[in-house]
């Protein structure tokens, strides 16, 4: 058997589990823990372009790691429907991050993204936080347990003074600090819109 055959079955079962998820114009999706890797973040980020009814979509603990939250940011550009998107425990690491936050300086739809159990550090939070800055729709990001320190603290309450359409951040289960602590409390008498 050729190589290129065994990539292309690798890539089958994730291939018919998306289509599957998506059939019928679907507006929410789960697609938690089905094993897609950045391969099937791939596929799915081709008919996220085009789609135009999924409101929420759940990709928690696909292992998409970094090229697979490239091409899902990719799709977040271009897709103008999808308000809420899951991408819990998928090894996107800083470089990931990166991509997504670009993205969010483009995408005007999202609502909540969840980005917990990422492994970001500092530099994933402080790209992130240059996103918070012009990014105008987002009301609740998910940030726990992303080794987070005082240095990342300081960058998103930095953000948190600009913006004012964010509501819920989630920050527990970070190695934030008192300096830290403090930064963000200082952030919450400028921002207005911060409930949580």
């Amino acid at each position: 058997m050729f190589p290129f055959n065994k990539k292309k079955k690798k890539i089958e079962p994730a291939k018919k589990k998306i289509e599957k998820a998506l059939a019928n114009d679907a507006t929410h999706v789960d697609l938690r823990l089905e094993n897609l890797g950045s391969k099937g973040a791939g596929y799915l980020a081709g008919k996220l372009k085009d789609d135009h009814t999924l409101l929420t979509i759940d990709l928690g603990g696909n292992s998409i790691g970094s090229k697979g939250a490239g091409k899902v940011a990719e799709a977040l550009k271009a897709n103008q429907t999808l308000q809420t998107i899951g991408l819990s425990s998928n090894s996107i690491g800083g470089e990931g991050i990166g991509k997504l936050a670009e993205a969010l300086t483009v995408n005007q739809t999202l609502l909540t993204i969840d980005l917990g159990y990422n492994s970001i550090g500092d530099e994933g939070a402080g790209m992130l936080a240059e996103a918070l800055r012009v990014h105008q729709t987002l009301q609740t990001l998910d940030l726990e347990q992303n080794s987070i320190g005082n240095e990342g603290a300081g960058k998103l309450a930095e953000a948190l003074k600009a913006n004012q359409t964010l509501q819920t951040i989630y920050l527990a289960f970070n190695s934030i600090g008192d300096e830290g602590a403090g930064k963000l409390a200082e952030a919450l008498k400028a921002n207005q819109t911060l409930q949580t």
